[in-house]
């Protein structure tokens, strides 16, 4: 081949290459794209930040309930026990102790062998007055069985 012309066909495709790169980094760097991303850039920087804000909020929300939540099961459990106390010292009633709380509530049990059984009520069985609390109780007050009252 011509060495001139092989000249001539390496200068221009060297001027290609830097005609395309010099048109590819002037048109990326101006324009109304370029302003649009950074708008959007910053939008986003925006509502990421917001959104940071407000998880941070519910998370505490859902932590302060959790909290609130746990104290009322613990004053409604002392309240329980206070009246049961109470109605064991004013009234003499034996008052069962309350549920383990682990446990399922109410409690699943077989179906009835009887189809009718469950219908009826369940019928209460005696139960003697406890005797060992040493408290004077007024004589009206101690009953030594607590019948079911019907």
């Amino acid at each position: 081949m011509n060495q001139p012309l092989l000249w001539m066909l390496a200068a221009a495709l060297g001027g290609l290459l830097v005609g395309i790169a010099t048109g590819f980094y002037l048109g990326r760097g101006t324009g109304v794209d370029v302003r649009r991303r950074k708008e959007l850039e910053r939008e986003l920087g925006t509502v990421t930040k917001d959104y940071a804000a407000f998880r941070k909020q519910v998370h505490r929300h859902f932590t302060r309930t959790a909290k609130l939540a746990a104290e009322v099961g613990t004053s409604q459990h002392a309240l329980h026990e206070h009246l049961a106390q109470g109605a064991h010292a004013l009234a003499g009633q034996f008052i069962e102790p309350t549920v383990d709380p682990t446990t399922e509530f109410p409690p699943r049990s077989a179906p009835p062998a009887d189809p009718g059984a469950a219908t009826r009520a369940p019928r209460p069985t005696p139960r003697a007055a406890p005797t060992d609390d040493a408290a004077p109780r007024h004589p009206a007050m101690a009953a030594p069985v607590d019948f079911p009252r019907s």
